[in-house]
């Protein structure tokens, strides 16, 4: 199955340099959204086009070459694409000021491999599907809000909405609003602070990396 059904329950990120693309049609032009998404000016929309064609690499593979090596490939894509220090932050919430550094790192970094773990996972096979991306975003509180669908073979259009924010002069996504609607931030929050509350910032990271490891170590 080329796409999970579970779209909402993808954590998000980009890094277009290196990637592979995919045999197709448009790879003049994957190429040249990927090349410049790499330089920190790139636009918000040219941002999620080396996004997708980076996801579009990856499923190319396929799942004979198993998860760890998609997750390698997927690595720098959603690294460059997402804010994921920004992210984890957001998804924590105010304890977060009150963590020292070393505990700030260790989310960040579970964070990160799961984010990549999800896309692995839920992107997993290729089976006819594109991506269009709307060329204009539109203006949202702090940033901009990239319009995009993917477009299955068989099946209905799916919206991927993407919050962008400027930091640095280089845009990246923070938050993810999969069927249009639903912020990945929202529910990640939620879910943060109902383990921070059980097991503190440990068990939460520790949560993090095993269900990673679960969805790079499961069956296509």
């Amino acid at each position: 199955m080329f796409v999970k059904n579970t779209l909402v329950g993808l954590g998000l990120v980009i890094g277009a340099l290196g990637v592979a693309l995919p045999v197709c049609a448009e790879d003049a032009r994957t190429a040249t959204a990927a090349q410049l998404a790499a330089l920190p000016s790139a636009p918000p929309a040219t941002v999620i086009e080396a996004f997708h064609a980076g996801l579009l690499a990856a499923m190319h593979q396929g799942p004979a070459v198993g998860g760890e090596a998609r997750f390698r490939k997927l690595a720098p894509v959603v690294e460059r694409t997402f804010n994921l220090p920004l992210m984890t932050e957001v998804a924590v919430g105010q304890r977060w000021s009150g963590l020292s550094p070393a505990q700030q790192g260790k989310l960040i970094d579970a964070f990160r491999r799961f984010t990549i773990a999800s896309y692995v996972n839920h992107f997993d096979s290729y089976d006819g599907q594109r991506f269009e991306v709307e060329p204009a975003p539109q203006p949202v509180a702090g940033g901009m809000m990239v319009l995009s669908r993917l477009l299955p073979r068989n099946k209905g259009p799916i919206a991927l909405n993407y919050v962008m924010r400027e930091t640095g002069g280089t845009w990246q996504a923070i938050d993810v609003y999969a069927e249009g609607t639903i912020s990945e931030l929202a529910r990640r929050r939620s879910e943060f602070n109902a383990v921070l509350n059980r097991t503190g910032v440990d068990g939460l990271a520790d949560r993090l990396v095993e269900r990673a490891q679960s969805l790079i170590d499961q069956p296509a």
